[in-house]
């Protein structure tokens, strides 16, 4: 950005410039994958691919990264998956193997580049992943959360009822969805937030009572746990959300989606005037998963709106910290 006298967030595509190089690696990462885009919808390469169980090894490793949430590892891994992984060649005895590899690297990157903001970006991966796999799994389950994340939830909703075979509106949709437990649980979160976002609030919570009566291990139930604290927040049940947040067993979710959890429980914390235990529950959020936090849209305003409502002496300090670790502080030019 120096070099060609631009501000940083025009070359990051960010709305604030990065504070520090973790942040800069991360935001950075978009241009390289879409370097790489054209190459990933070539034909294969020729060249011999690694090994299939260090692929498989490595992808491990990122699926890990991504559920620690942490960003900063994970965007300096993808580019070397996106390349290898997801265009490398194989025999044919591996290839259902490496298809399955380089569609969950695609996937990955498309999740990290729609939590960026890169929309477009991350749809054309995950229709990438489609062309190679078909539009179930995992992919039905990302492009849901792009549409969502777009501001569509009628859409996501559709695409979802596409995916299992069923009509919007025609029966549940998870009639025809059989994919592994905790997968399960995430579309059915999914679709209960969208469901309440979209003004039925009574389908979200049938659908969550539904997807817990099929939900099959203490993942699932604890993913769908943290659903009903969001469909609280989403309905302005703010007074519910202390007691749904402790019936959640927290220990069986990964990292990232506790400290997502935590920055809806701060949200719900803050509009009660409960600054302090907002300011707690964005505390453990940043230890779990300090950049996932950090550049979350909503933590970075609760941070912003916090210290003119805070009254009591001891919270300040710790919202100094969490403000600069997010690149927050006043005289930080990202702060604007």
């Amino acid at each position: 950005a120096d070099a060609l006298r631009v501000d940083p967030g025009f070359l990051t595509g960010q709305p604030y410039p990065p504070s520090n190089a973790s942040q800069a690696l991360v935001t950075g990462v978009t241009h390289r994958i879409r370097r790489l885009v054209g190459r990933i919808a070539l034909p294969p390469d020729a060249q011999s691919p690694v090994p299939l169980d260090e692929a498989e090894a490595a992808v491990a490793r990122a699926v890990a990264t991504a559920e620690d949430g942490d960003e900063s590892a994970l965007a300096s891994t993808l580019p070397e998956l996106l390349a290898g992984v997801a265009t490398a060649d194989s025999p044919p005895t591996e290839r259902a193997r490496r298809k399955d590899l380089g569609c969950q690297v695609l996937l990955l990157a498309a999740g990290l580049l729609r939590r960026l903001g890169h929309w477009d970006l991350a749809w054309t991966l995950t229709h990438e992943a489609e062309q190679r796999i078909g539009p179930g799994g995992g992919v039905l389950l990302e492009q849901a959360r792009l549409l969502c994340a777009c501001g569509h939830p009628d859409q996501a909703l559709a695409r979802v009822a596409r995916g299992s075979g069923t009509a919007p509106g025609d029966r549940d949709p998870f009639d025809d969805v059989q994919p592994d437990q905790i997968r399960d649980a995430e579309l059915a979160s999914l679709v209960a937030v969208a469901q309440a976002i979209t003004g039925h609030p009574g389908t979200a919570m049938r659908t969550v009572d539904s997807a817990e009566r099929r939900a099959g291990s203490p993942a699932a139930l604890a993913v769908l746990a943290a659903t009903r604290v969001v469909l609280a927040v989403e309905s302005g049940a703010v007074d519910k959300v202390h007691g749904l947040l402790d019936a959640v067993d927290q220990t069986t979710l990964a990292p990232a989606d506790r400290a997502s959890l935590l920055v809806t429980a701060a949200a719900a914390a803050a509009r009660q005037d409960a600054i302090g235990d907002a300011v707690i529950h964005l505390t453990e959020a940043d230890r779990l998963a300090p950049l996932r936090t950090g550049l979350d849209p909503f933590a970075r305003d609760l941070l912003i709106v916090l210290p003119t409502h805070a009254h009591h002496a001891d919270t300040s300090p710790a919202l100094r910290f969490l403000a600069d670790r997010a690149g927050l502080s006043p005289h930080d030019p990202g702060s604007r």
